[in-house]
């Protein structure tokens, strides 16, 4: 699999999403490359960043990560409503959506063929990205310790960094009329 075709795949399938779950049009993307692709949307003020795993041929990890005011803008057009009706939570989970929806997307440009297994989206810091549930166990109890489901969620650090050295992740940056908006994918090779 070659590193273009898989960010040319990232590129229309984030395009295509957009346009038709969300209503929103797609002004620019572009690859991340260097420092700036080891953690895309490192640079965000309050991003919601939403992860999954993807089991096939290949397997890896999929990452998007959306500001807040990026995420309530593209989440009014996804659910219908206006940008201040949407809550942090809904953002969160909209986020959480467009990520399955984007990797699904791609993995199905790159390997039609294949049958992937798409782990549940999880938000890597639900309680940064949505301050009304630095209480999780109240509105939702399975959110009150994802560290417990996920020991990575409790140190980020210790995720791998994105993309690979050896070259087996994309990461684009994409621009929307409300602001901008990181995704990666990262390949895990087979020993």
């Amino acid at each position: 699999m070659e590193k273009l075709d898989a960010q040319s795949a990232l590129a229309a399938a984030v395009e295509e999403v957009l346009e038709t779950m969300c209503f929103t049009l797609l002004l620019s993307s572009s690859a991340l490359s260097g420092p700036e692709a080891a953690v895309p949307g490192a640079g965000f003020s309050n991003p919601v960043t939403a992860v999954l795993q993807f089991e096939g041929s290949p397997s890896g990890e999929f990452r998007l990560s959306v500001p807040l005011t990026v995420a309530r803008g593209v989440g009014s057009g996804f659910l219908g409503r206006e940008p201040g009706e949407v809550s942090d939570c809904q953002a969160g989970e909209v986020v959480c959506e467009l990520a399955n929806m984007f990797c699904g997307s791609v993995l199905s440009r790159l390997e039609a063929e294949t049958i992937f297994h798409l782990s549940h989206p999880e938000l890597a810091h639900p309680e940064l990205a949505h301050p009304e549930l630095a209480h999780p166990e109240l509105a939702h109890p399975e959110l009150a310790h994802p560290e417990l489901a996920h020991p990575e969620l409790a140190h980020p650090e210790l995720m791998p960094a994105v993309p690979a050295p050896d070259g087996n992740a994309v990461s684009r940056l994409f621009e929307l009329e409300d602001g901008f908006f990181a995704a990666s994918l990262q390949f895990r090779l087979v020993s």
